[in-house]
């Protein structure tokens, strides 16, 4: 059996670009949740959960987004 160098080249690329964007979506995120709680003093367990919610939502989004990319334009197909 002949190893798909291509593939496996494009899987770790996609991987990599995954792991990357979402330490940096992390990072921004931890900045806006230092905004967040200097403009909403108050109910810390409700906003704790906003916060959590927004920041799985968000690299959700953005790993979904980068994955699609990924396969749109190196045209891999599973």
């Amino acid at each position: 059996m002949k190893a798909n160098h291509l593939r496996m080249f494009l899987n770790a690329l996609r991987t990599s670009i995954i792991i990357v964007s979402s330490l940096i979506a992390y990072e921004l995120l931890l900045e806006f949740e230092i905004l967040w709680n200097n403009e909403n003093p108050g109910n810390e367990t409700r906003h704790f959960v906003y916060r959590k919610l927004y920041k799985l939502l968000i690299i959700f989004l953005i790993d979904l987004l980068l994955l699609y990319l990924v396969f749109y334009t190196f045209k891999i197909e599973l």
